[in-house]
């Protein structure tokens, strides 16, 4: 079982991040950033593979694809597309 101080450690901001990625801070393995004004952390992997946790709107989005598309493309299908449809 892990403990839920460490789960709780792991997605906040332990570090800042280089300037190359599109996030407020570093945890433990989860990216923390801020999603259309909620709190989010993300993982992000090769190609566009992306597990976005959006805890305030009980939001989990898991997306893969193919090696033409670049992560930004990803990140804006949660921001622009998904988030807005079931936030209102």
């Amino acid at each position: 079982m892990v403990p839920a101080d460490y789960v709780r450690a792991s997605t906040q901001a332990q570090s800042k991040p280089p300037p190359s990625v599109p996030a407020d801070g570093y945890g433990y393995q989860w990216w923390t950033t801020t999603v259309a004004s909620h709190h989010s952390f993300f993982a992000a992997g090769y190609a566009g593979q992306l597990i976005q946790v959006i805890p305030d709107l009980d939001l989990v989005v898991v997306l893969t694809s193919n090696i033409d598309q670049e992560r930004y493309d990803a990140e804006n299908l949660v921001g622009e597309t998904i988030v807005p449809a079931i936030a209102d």
